[in-house]
């Protein structure tokens, strides 16, 4: 997560991740997730026509229940909120989502 934050300081901006439930369905969805793209760039005016993916996570929890938001410690002082934008899914199998990351800065108290 440091990565995103690093590449884009305290500017928000949308990327694609990808939420697989298992390792085994990980090169499945990648080729799902390509079609489903490839689909939406035909179509020229689709939210996720101009997205990058910044990775996947692997967890049939979570595949199935994403939060709207993540909050995610980067150090001591400085906190990732992520924000799920919009999220397209195949059967609990696969999510991918359009995420809003946001790098706050220190809170002074």
């Amino acid at each position: 997560m440091t990565t995103i934050t690093e590449a884009v300081r305290d500017v928000p901006i949308a990327r694609l991740f990808l939420f697989v439930r298992r390792t085994d369905d990980l090169a499945s969805a990648c080729q799902q997730v390509d079609e489903f793209l490839a689909f939406c760039r035909s179509r020229q005016n689709d939210s996720f026509t101009n997205e990058r993916f910044l990775g996947a996570w692997v967890d049939k929890h979570t595949v199935t229940n994403l939060p709207q938001e993540w909050v995610r410690p980067l150090s001591a002082a400085q906190t990732l909120l992520l924000t799920m934008r919009e999220i397209f899914a195949l059967w609990g199998i696969w999510s991918v989502a359009s995420i809003e990351a946001v790098c706050r800065p220190p809170v002074s108290g």
